[in-house]
């Protein structure tokens, strides 16, 4: 699980390997639409490792995810986007 500083701090980080122009999408744990999204992502890369198309990298990031949805569902506060 990362936080926004362990993200910049770290430099093999998704963040710091991202092109310098490249387009990012950021979800925080108070965004309301945070567990939809993230149980999508997961349900598409599990299916992309059933059918052979997942590395040792991927299934390490869908454990990733789940253990950021279980965070993000005990955060307080969470409300629509600003």
């Amino acid at each position: 699980m990362s936080t926004s500083r362990e993200l910049i701090n770290d430099l093999d980080s998704s963040l710091n390997k991202a092109g310098f122009r490249e387009p990012l999408f950021l979800l925080r744990a108070q965004d309301v639409f945070f567990e939809d999204a993230v149980e999508a992502w997961i349900e598409r890369a599990e299916q992309a490792c059933a059918a052979g198309q997942g590395s040792a990298g991927l299934v390490g990031k869908i454990d990733e995810a789940k253990a950021l949805l279980r965070a993000a569902q005990r955060w307080p506060n969470r409300k629509v986007p600003d």
